[in-house]
């Protein structure tokens, strides 16, 4: 037992009697169980209980998401324990949750992040790793939903950018040098494949909550003036060219960018569909929130028709998971016939019928029902 201070006069000195701790100067006499609270080794009991329950607080904040709780518990921890580098992450993402949406870039979290990774000790880096890489598709994904968010319920340019940029950097991280060296190259490919998903689900977000709030801030009749007319429509131009150039066209496969380039059409007739009344000298004039195809719309309009004769009639057929490798390899062989198909002559109707009936089979293969796998 470490020295017993007397709480009376602050001795340490004792003398043990009848099975009780006898101060030699003040004749205070302490049961066993209360010399060892004032030895401080109960404390140190009860204390190290605390930290441990404190611990595993944490460790399940952040494998259920709940990043604002694994935040505080990580603030409380890192003040007993400076090199707990999983607490030190939590730290890292505060940095970034306090930073003004409208001027975050993801950047310096993703260096810090594996930085922390890189510099914690052997006992620790396992279990570092795993959580750091969990951030991807949970933190540092949430982040650009959110930003995305604003975005879309106005979209300046200046944030556009901004956001333009998180998403790059969003999509290089499984490919950077940094991180291949920490994650290693079994872990990759998952990884791109994982990316690829979350872009999806962004694009899909961001139309759906543009069309939500465009349908709302412009409900009938709506009066304006003709500055802000045009304002309205560079808006609504400029969030499909957004979700055209920086999202649709870093998906790889040609099936899911053509069902992404078709979203981009129903948000033209959402544009279209929606009326402004302005007056000028002339009068009042009803004009649609839309005046005509953008570069960004006429690309998607001609790759559309070049893969519509493939894939026109799959649409309502997206049964399968949406990385299946053997749907895939259906659409490839796909298009290889189609294009072999439109290459041949007059004179090939033998070989033209072969490549129809294959192609026929393909699609019906497409069509079949297949179990989810999410």
């Amino acid at each position: 037992m470490k020295k017993i201070i007397c709480e009376q006069c602050g001795s340490n000195e004792f003398e043990k009697k009848a099975g009780l701790y006898v101060c030699k100067y003040c004749r205070t006499s302490f049961t066993i169980e209360e010399a060892t609270r004032l030895s401080g080794e109960g404390r140190a009991h009860t204390r190290g209980e605390q930290l441990a329950k404190l611990k595993k607080a944490q460790e399940k904040a952040f494998d259920s998401s709940d990043f604002a709780a694994f935040i505080t518990h990580s603030e409380q921890l890192i003040l007993e324990d400076n090199e707990d580098h999983l607490s030190i992450l939590g730290q890292i993402m505060a940095v970034a949750l306090q930073t003004p949406l409208e001027t975050l870039t993801i950047d310096r979290l993703i260096t810090d992040s594996l930085t922390n990774w890189l510099d914690a000790p052997d006992e620790q880096i396992i279990q570092l790793k795993t959580r750091t890489i969990k951030l991807y598709d949970t933190f540092f994904y949430k982040l650009l939903v959110d930003q995305s968010r604003m975005f879309t319920s106005y979209p300046t340019e200046k944030l556009g950018d901004l956001l333009a940029l998180n998403v790059q950097l969003f999509c290089d991280f499984p490919q950077t040098a940094f991180s291949k060296k920490i994650i290693g190259k079994q872990e990759i490919p998952a990884l791109e494949q994982k990316r690829q998903h979350l872009i999806k689900r962004l694009f899909e977000t961001m139309a759906t909550d543009w069309s939500a709030s465009f349908k709302k801030e412009n409900t009938p009749p709506l009066s304006v003036s003709d500055s802000m007319a045009q304002n309205k429509i560079a808006q609504a131009n400029s969030i499909r060219t957004f979700l055209k150039t920086v999202l649709a066209d870093r998906i790889t496969e040609n099936y899911e960018r053509f069902i992404l380039y078709l979203r981009c059409g129903e948000l033209v007739q959402v544009a279209s569909s929606m009326q402004m009344i302005i007056t000028d000298r002339k009068g009042e004039q009803l004009i649609p929130i839309y005046n005509g195809f953008t570069k960004a719309d006429q690309e998607m309009a001609n790759y559309l028709k070049t893969k519509k004769e493939i894939f026109s009639d799959l649409v309502i057929h997206r049964s399968w998971h949406v990385n299946s490798l053997e749907k895939q390899g259906i659409y490839t062989s796909l298009e290889n016939l189609q294009e072999e198909f439109h290459s041949l002559g007059l004179f090939s109707g033998n070989r033209k019928k072969e490549l129809l009936s294959q192609i026929n089979t393909l699609k019906d293969q497409l069509r079949r029902p297949r179990t989810l796998d999410f």
